[in-house]
């Protein structure tokens, strides 16, 4: 049987695989993951970068359920948080609201700056909103047929690699 800090690290990770596949459509977006997002965030011990992560999972599925509240919450979080990272952050959701809302080739571009910006210097505290920038990014610009600039987000020179039993044990 894990330790908690285990059991809290698997739920942290298996928190990120379901807000990036409710991103991505393959899983309806659920407002268990803001709230499981949101109650690791909170438990004692976490850091600075898993409270931010935990207030960009909750405002990206906030976005994803048409959940205005939660999201305004959300992103005043992210604003009152002096970081460069909160500002990105912040960045990341208004172009996901963007392209959410219609507007896929303005966020889009949006999120080819952030990427160009900051891409692979953030690391991998950072890997949902990373991830779901460059494949939603991707998806966006290939939608307005820009090929090679979708093609280039999707170009990771780092990877990751958790096994299943890392994610559900």
């Amino acid at each position: 049987i894990p330790d908690a800090q285990t059991r809290n690290a698997n739920s942290v990770i298996a928190n990120q695989f379901f807000a990036l596949w409710e991103l991505q459509g393959l899983r309806a977006p659920d407002r268990a993951t803001a709230d499981q997002a949101l109650a690791l965030g909170a438990l004692p011990g976490a850091t600075p970068a898993l409270r931010r992560e935990a207030a960009w999972v909750a405002g990206a599925n906030a976005i994803w359920r048409g959940d205005s509240t939660l999201l305004r919450a959300q992103l005043g979080t992210l604003a009152s948080d002096t970081s460069a990272m909160g500002r990105r952050m912040v960045r990341s959701l208004r172009a996901l609201q963007l392209g959410r809302s219609g507007q896929r080739g303005a966020a889009a571009e949006s999120l080819l700056v952030i990427e160009r910006e900051h891409g692979e210097s953030l690391g991998a505290q950072f890997q949902t909103m990373l991830a779901a920038d460059r494949l939603l990014g991707a998806e966006w610009l290939a939608e307005a047929g820009r090929f090679a600039p979708a093609d280039s987000l999707l170009r990771f020179t780092r990877s990751y690699t958790t096994s299943t039993n890392e994610i559900f044990a």
